[in-house]
């Protein structure tokens, strides 16, 4: 630096980068800053390296028994940990049973230490077991969640007693016959 008269000042901007692998924490540096016709001068930097973190209530969505044209919603909280904003999604796997969950948020932004509900949807569409797992990440966190899901479609057990009723012959016109079943 050259010339800076007495009272005067000088903007400069400092910029921190970290690679993925960095580790978290405190990271400082010393800068030393030349002036000429002066002593050198140390300029201390300090920058705090956090990754967004969230936590899942429940990792595992057991949904019982749903009969057949019905579903069934549960619920599972999102709790953003960490000091800085955290960026989720659902990242989708290539499952048979895939279509059957859906997510209501599927993605979503929290800011540090808030949290949210993400509801999970189970509508079977056949008389059989499902289960399915997705994954869930944080942006620019390498550790890697997943929900898993699982639940069994039953049909509606109805009974017809008689099972055969004969109601006879029938006119046009007329009023009809009817049996209770």
């Amino acid at each position: 630096m050259e010339k800076l008269p007495e009272g005067q000042a000088v903007d400069f901007t400092v910029t921190f980068s970290t690679r993925t692998t960095a580790k978290t924490g405190k990271r400082t540096a010393v800068l030393p800053l030349a002036l000429r016709g002066a002593p050198t001068v140390q300029l201390s930097l300090a920058a705090h390296v956090c990754t967004p973190e969230v936590e899942l209530s429940s990792e595992t969505l057991a949904f019982g028994e749903v009969v057949l044209g019905r579903s069934r919603k549960m619920f599972f909280r999102v709790t953003n940990k960490s000091v800085v904003t955290a960026k989720w999604f659902l990242k989708k796997t290539l499952v048979r049973d895939e279509g059957s969950f859906i997510f209501e948020p599927s993605r979503g932004s929290l800011l540090p230490h808030s949290k949210a509900l993400v509801a999970v949807e189970f509508i079977p569409t056949e008389v059989r077991t499902y289960s399915a797992e997705t994954g869930f990440r944080v942006e620019l966190n390498g550790k890697h969640k997943t929900v898993y899901m699982q639940g069994d479609c039953v049909g509606a057990a109805v009974k017809f007693e008689p099972p055969v009723v004969d109601l006879g012959p029938i006119f046009p016109f007329s009023e009809g016959e009817a049996r209770t079943v």
